[in-house]
């Protein structure tokens, strides 16, 4: 019986600790369509993380992505503006202001093979194509996330 309760009291620790790691982390979030934010930062949050911070342009976005280290970056490839997704994972990598442990996902309504290879090209984590159901977007998260703790051990 001691053996179950102190499984059942390491289990709430695991679960504690990996909240308690994912609410330190750090999230911004590109993406020009209010809806889209609103899902993906509601999508983060039952995640466990809360510190999001949301761009809707590119400009803004890269500033941001100069001046702060991210844990999740996730960026729409349209933004309708000067900047797009692209430019700002390229900025990430050359400048190094982001390193590998970060997860980016690049998030894209163009399925057109050009812009699938563009979007490789620098390497973002993974890639999604809009619109997808919220089961898709947490089985890509999970599966990049699992890939960078392995690499990380």
């Amino acid at each position: 019986m001691t053996d179950l309760v102190l499984s059942n009291i390491e289990s709430h620790n695991d679960i504690h600790q990996k909240f308690v790691d994912i609410s330190n982390k750090r999230v911004l979030i590109i993406e020009d369509i209010g809806e889209m934010r609103i899902m993906l930062k509601s999508f983060m949050m039952s995640l466990g993380y809360s510190k999001i911070d949301v761009e809707s342009s590119g400009q803004f976005a890269i500033k941001r992505v100069l001046e702060k280290h991210y844990d999740v970056i996730l960026s729409d490839y349209n933004l309708n503006g000067s900047i797009d997704g692209q430019q700002i994972l390229e900025t990430a990598r050359k400048n190094y202001s982001q390193d590998h442990s970060t997860i980016f996902i690049m998030i894209t309504a163009d399925t057109a093979y050009e812009s699938v290879v563009n979007v490789l090209e620098y390497q973002p984590d993974s890639y999604i194509v809009k619109p997808f159901p919220p089961a898709a977007f947490f089985r890509r998260f999970e599966r990049v996330r699992k890939q960078k703790k392995y690499l990380k051990a």
